[in-house]
């Protein structure tokens, strides 16, 4: 009988405790007397490598500190969102985000929306074994600044790009401190895939805020035009509590 190599060698690299559970599923599989030999071989490596990328999304899950951890699509009203379609949204959920060359920025007032759509976008790649971390920039500076002190900053922006996505949210440059300014600044121009931004600032607000601190050009350039903008809507009948 002929076995492909590669199929052989997906074979042997499957732990046994999962192959037999594959297995026993393939029992109560519909069809599955009909299935070749490549066929069941198949079935269990994908329910081995199933189980396997279940095991990473639930570690990298608890390691993304996401703001709203348990949001889905179904969770966003896009009838109160004039400027975001469903399909722009989601083409966000599904392209492999480290090929993406702009940083994409959420803006618009103050509310959960804004960070229910970057945790949406977040739990999207979570759910293709993508590693994702989000942070409040305010956080991520005092982190940074931490590093610095303990001279591991360099070791720091290393375990940072580790992460395809980075999701920076309550985004203000002028909230930061001018010794922040430099850290902000070789975070950005060290990374390898783009940023996912939520702020609280409207488009014009975000303009001003990249004047509020001297700023290198590369960085205000690439916050500036090398960023797509997303205006965010926040529900009109918000209950009062």
């Amino acid at each position: 009988m002929y076995i492909e190599q590669d199929l052989i060698q997906r074979y042997r690299s499957a732990r046994l405790p999962v192959v037999a559970d594959a297995i026993s599923q393939l029992t109560t599989k519909k069809g599955a007397e009909s299935l070749s030999t490549t066929g069941v071989l198949n079935f269990i490596i994908d329910t081995v490598e199933d189980r396997k990328l279940a095991r990473t999304v639930a570690k990298h899950r608890l390691d993304a500190d996401l703001p709203c951890p348990f949001a889905e699509l179904s969770d966003i009203d896009f009838r109160a969102q004039p400027n975001i379609s469903k399909d722009d949204f989601e083409s966000l959920m599904s392209s492999a985000w480290n090929k993406r060359k702009h940083h994409q920025v959420f803006l618009g007032e103050a509310g959960e929306t804004k960070l229910k759509m970057a945790s949406v976008i977040g739990n999207s790649h979570l759910n293709k074994g993508v590693r994702v971390k989000a942070v409040p920039l305010k956080k991520l500076m005092f982190d940074l600044q931490i590093a610095l002190g303990k001279d591991k900053f360099t070791d720091a922006l290393k375990t940072l790009n580790q992460y395809p996505m980075l999701v920076v949210y309550d985004w203000q440059i002028q909230s930061l401190r001018i010794d922040d300014i430099p850290l902000l600044t070789l975070l950005v121009e060290g990374r390898k895939s783009p940023l996912l931004i939520a702020s609280n600032l409207s488009k014009a607000e975000w303009k001003k805020d990249l004047e509020k601190h001297p700023l290198p050009l590369s960085i205000s350039t690439q916050l500036r035009q090398y960023s797509h903008f997303w205006q965010v809507s926040e529900p009109k009948n918000k209950s009062v509590h």
